[in-house]
Parts: C-alpha cells; structure tokens; sequence
C-alpha cells in the first residue's frame, strides 16, 4: 500500500497488476473502512473494475475482511460472469464462512455451461470438507476423476481434505500422491485427519515417515 501512494504521489501510472497485488494486502475488517473501500472507489473512478482479475480480487478482499455480502453482490452485478470471477464465488464462500452457498454456487457454474477446472475442483471440495459431507465430497471426487482433474494438487489435496474429516481415513491415505510429489500441505492434511479421529499413533508414524522424505 505504501507503494502504491508513492506510485499514485508521483504519478506514476498504475495497471491492473498494481491495482490485484494491492487489493490482496488486505484481510481484516479495519483494512477494509481505511484502505479497502476507498481504493475500491478508485478502481471504479479510473476504469479498472472491468478487469476480471480485478472482480476476481474484489470479491476475494471483501470475503477475506468479513464482508461475504458485498462479495456476492459485486458477483451477483457482473453481467458476463466467467470461470475466473465463479471460481473467485465459490471460494471466497468456501474459505470464508459460507460452506452451503459455495456448494450452491458450484452447482449453478455446472448449470450455466461454465467450464469447471482445478480451482472449481479444490473449492468446492474444501466447503464439503468443513461441512463434513461425505456423498456431496464423494460425487466431486467422481466428477473431478471424470473430467481428468483429480491428479491436480489443489485438488488431490482437497479430496483428502474431505475425506479425511468426514472420518474417511483409508481414502484419504488413498489419495496420497507418489512420495516424490508429496507436498508438506498433503504430509499436514493426513496427520490432521488422523489426530482429529483419535489414530493419535498413526499420527506420529506418518509425522516421522514426512521428516524421513
């Protein structure tokens, strides 16, 4: 943000990289009256709302600082809604607070003929994940198997996620990539789920099979 004044100080011209990179900066109620708000007034002054990776943004800062109902308003005013500001929906839903309203979201994307893709994926599986619901995880899991996508990370790691706190614990270690490919977010995903159903040994074993790798 400070750069971004000094940038503004000096005249110095801004693009919709500057304008992304700022609007992610800010994650907390307060950030959002000071600096959030008035930069958003800026965006709409200079033209840049009209960027989709500016809307994307938008709706991501507004969700990370608390405020899912101006989210899915700016979401809800865009007339050419494309996969970048759905996906954008869906997961500031799902990582913010809203779980049943990103699986929604999800289902309207697949309704509207938009092209789903790994982030659609990983999104999705996280709201079921945290809402624990197993045959809504399990048909994600299916479909993104069908449409070639569960080899992604984002969404290997999302799959195990969900299967592992919905209690699913031989399908999460199913989901483990090939040992050269695990991630330490995967190693963290498995351990959780183990600790949170009380496979407190397992636990540790898959702790010390991580620091082995």
């Amino acid at each position: 943000m400070k750069f971004f004044k000094l940038m503004r100080g000096r005249c110095i011209p801004v693009n919709y990289i500057t304008i992304v990179n700022v609007l992610g900066a800010f994650s907390a109620p307060t950030a959002l009256m000071i600096r959030g708000m008035p930069l958003h007034e800026n965006i709409v002054l200079n033209g840049f709302e009209s960027d989709d990776y500016v809307k994307h943004s938008l709706i991501t800062m507004y969700a990370k600082c608390g405020d899912l109902n101006s989210s899915n308003y700016i979401f809800s005013s865009l007339l050419d809604k494309n996969p970048v500001t759905w996906n954008a929906m869906v997961a500031a839903n799902a990582r913010h607070g809203d779980r049943e309203n990103a699986l929604k979201l999800f289902i309207e994307m697949q309704r509207a003929g938009v092209d789903l893709d790994q982030f659609s994926f990983s999104a999705a599986l996280a709201a079921s994940a945290n809402l624990a619901i197993l045959d809504e995880g399990q048909q994600l899991h299916g479909l993104a198997t069908k449409l070639g996508f569960d080899s992604y990370l984002y969404v290997t790691n999302a799959t195990m996620d969900m299967y592992g706190k919905c209690g699913e614990l031989d399908d999460a270690l199913k989901m483990l990539p090939k040992p050269i490919v695990i991630s330490r977010l995967s190693w963290n995903i498995l351990i959780s789920a183990f600790a949170r159903h009380g496979s407190f040994h397992k636990a540790k074993e898959t702790f010390h099979d991580m620091l082995r790798l």
